[in-house]
């Protein structure tokens, strides 16, 4: 592969796919000597953009982003990496799948959406019972919040802790 056309190097990309998961590893090799060798769990190469360097992994529930599996229960989503010579950078935020977003989760209890992943302004509440829909991930460090719409139409930032915020029957469950 060819991630960043502007870095005037090249990407080995092997991955593996078992029965249930699958796994993708970047190598990058400068001199004979390797200089990148990253490891993606739960993910392939779905997509990515030569004149940016912006990388797309479809990556599941096992992946970097698998802490968020206590609170939504499985998920795939699209994992971005920026590609910049033999730098590789995990961006923040990773859009979920259609699959994700056309299901609609119930709020298990009273949930506050805020304006921003800064958590200070409040956007509205999902309240206990009623619906909701999953459009993005957000991850920094422990920080972690999931990027909802509402039925109203209007879109927040939910914090995620351990436990589950939605009834785990309206929850996806495929592993």
């Amino acid at each position: 592969y060819d991630f960043n056309n502007k870095d005037k190097s090249s990407e080995i990309v092997l991955e593996w796919a078992g029965d249930s998961e699958c796994a993708t590893r970047i190598l990058k090799f400068k001199n004979n000597t390797c200089k990148v060798n990253k490891f993606y769990y739960d993910s392939s190469v779905s997509s990515y953009n030569p004149s940016t360097g912006m990388l797309s992994l479809a990556e599941s529930e096992l992946g970097r982003y698998s802490k968020f599996t206590h609170a939504i229960g499985c998920f795939s989503c699209f994992d971005k990496v920026k590609v910049n010579g033999y730098t590789l950078s995990n961006q923040l935020t990773a859009n979920t799948h259609s699959v994700v977003r056309k299901n609609k989760y119930i709020a298990a209890k009273n949930l506050t959406a805020y304006t921003s992943t800064k958590g200070t302004k409040k956007a509205f509440t999902i309240k206990k019972n009623s619906s909701a829909h999953i459009y993005a991930l957000y991850q920094n460090g422990n920080k972690r919040y999931i990027k909802v719409k509402n039925n109203a139409g209007k879109y927040g930032y939910i914090k995620v802790g351990s436990s589950m915020l939605f009834k785990e029957d309206s929850c996806l469950w495929w592993r």
